[in-house]
């Protein structure tokens, strides 16, 4: 039951063969919505993302990145195609500014997520809408200079743990907690 994870950095700068090649590794679905991006920058995050998870599955099958094909579970989850003659390998993707994540775990649903830690005055109105009392307890608890990252620490764990469950928001965040040490 372990659990692989991939990093990748997205870059503005590919060279147009470069964009063109990745582009080739994607499904006629994903090259329509990668077009449908306005920016620059969300181009870049989905190419990358969609192709570290091609990239990063194949390292486990023989299945050339190209030929995987996906579908998707009744709540939108993204998973392995029952097409494809594979063991029962398991995905998740991530992105945030400047950084893609993908785990990839063999028979155990798995989910990861990645945030920039950066300021977010409306911190503690956000935990009280998503966070559970307890984790609104400790993050109230916690020091000043510690605030952002204890945010951030719950709000990643809450993301991961919802998308390994595979239900999406559609899993209250506010009914389960996690304890991440004293404040």
């Amino acid at each position: 039951h372990d659990a692989h994870i991939f990093f990748s950095r997205p870059t503005l700068a590919m060279c147009p063969e470069e964009t063109a090649s990745s582009i080739a590794l994607l499904d006629a679905t994903e090259r329509d919505r990668y077009h449908r991006f306005i920016f620059d920058k969300d181009r870049a995050h989905f190419l990358s993302a969609h192709v570290l998870v091609r990239m990063a599955l194949s390292r486990y099958l023989d299945v050339p990145p190209a030929e995987w094909k996906f579908s998707a579970n009744k709540y939108g989850r993204p998973e392995i195609a029952r097409e494809i003659d594979a063991p029962p390998l398991r995905f998740n993707l991530s992105h945030t500014n400047g950084l893609v994540a993908c785990i990839v775990a063999y028979d155990v649903d798995c989910g990861i997520d990645a945030e920039e830690i950066r300021p977010f005055p409306s911190h503690h109105s956000v935990a009280r809408q998503m966070f559970s009392q307890e984790e609104c307890e400790w993050l109230a608890a916690a020091p000043a200079d510690l605030q952002y990252d204890a945010f951030f620490c719950y709000w990643t764990l809450k993301e991961a743990y919802i998308k390994a469950r595979g239900m999406g928001m559609s899993l209250s965040t506010t009914n389960f907690a996690f304890s991440i040490g004293n404040p």
